[in-house]
């Protein structure tokens, strides 16, 4: 019996070092109500912690708000956020030697450092942290360190100590000269098939026809979805899918997918590559049937699939975390 279930399979993600173990974004409407729990203890709203504004290139900064009663933070409370922030490519791009400014306004702290964590090409990493002298306006400018273009971004955290409390502000900056190659993913698809794929992309990028999918095969068509998840064209993977009540819009499904984990998404992925290696099997001829898998030994999946105008077409199934 078919498991109509999406795959998972287990892929490792990059480890970093973060702070807070709870937090929220800074937005317009931010106001004193950011009172966030500790592991140990609940921290009042104090006159310390109103909102600052963190800017560079005139553009504002939003960053993530943390607070314990002591210069002690979770180390997973922020990774997550950061590593799909770069992944999705939604961070602000700054080039080497830019002023970042942090603009405390009426708050007044003791002491304020940044640790600062670079995330490599390799995904690897490396933690500098630096003392912060703020001036007469308790204000302060940080300047990036991008010197290898190999650097993808970096994680700030800023912690200022107040009267018996200490506050992380947290935000993430990419290198803005890091050359991401993700959009050039090759090797998956074989030769011939990657030729149909990019013909079929590009003219549907174009000009929204999908005429070029008539008479593929169903196998075929789930390593398109791979493809197109790997490069992140989430429009191109969203016209795979039949229509259907349960399918989401374009803009649901591309946020449903930009909002899970990096290590969740590349799971995800990871289990439909196995696909490739799968079985079609017709249900009913010429209408509908399923690819069925293995995205680990002993562990059968199906990816169902319906016809429609000569083509198959992925029946919708939503990812979670």
């Amino acid at each position: 019996m078919k498991r109509k279930i999406l795959a998972i399979a287990l892929v490792g993600a990059i480890s970093l070092t973060g702070c807070g173990s709870s937090g929220t974004d800074n937005t317009e409407n931010t106001t004193n109500e950011q009172s966030s729990q500790s592991e140990d203890t609940t921290i009042e709203d104090t006159e310390q912690q109103k909102p600052i504004n963190i800017s560079a290139q005139d553009s504002t900064i939003i960053y993530q708000y943390f607070e314990n009663d002591a210069d002690k933070f979770n180390k997973d409370s922020i990774v997550p956020k950061f590593e799909n922030d770069v992944y999705e490519d939604n961070l602000l791009p700054l080039v080497d030697n830019q002023d970042i400014k942090i603009d405390f306004g009426s708050n007044n702290p003791k002491k304020v450092y940044v640790k600062k964590t670079y995330l490599n090409k390799d995904d690897t990493t490396k933690t500098d942290k630096e003392d912060l002298k703020l001036d007469e306006n308790f204000v302060v400018n940080i300047k990036t360190d991008f010197k290898s273009k190999d650097i993808k971004a970096c994680l700030y955290e800023v912690v200022a100590e107040y009267e018996g409390l200490y506050v992380c502000y947290a935000f993430g900056i990419k290198n803005a000269d890091y050359i991401d190659d993700s959009k050039n993913i090759v090797g998956f698809l074989s030769e011939a098939d990657q030729k149909t794929y990019d013909d079929f992309k590009n003219t549907f990028l174009e000009t929204g026809d999908k005429a070029s999918l008539k008479n593929l095969n169903p196998i075929l068509i789930s390593q398109f979805l791979v493809q197109a998840l790997m490069e992140k064209e989430y429009g191109v993977a969203y016209a795979l899918y039949a229509l259907s009540d349960a399918l989401p819009t374009e803009y649901d499904y591309s946020m449903a997918i930009k909002d899970l984990s990096k290590a969740k998404k590349l799971e995800y992925i990871e289990g439909l590559k196995k696909a490739k290696d799968g079985k079609f099997v017709e249900e009913e001829k010429d209408k509908k049937g399923y690819v069925q898998y293995e995205p680990t030994p002993d562990h059968p999946m199906a990816l169902d699939f319906v016809k429609n105008d000569d083509t198959w077409q992925i029946v919708y199934m939503p990812v979670t975390e």
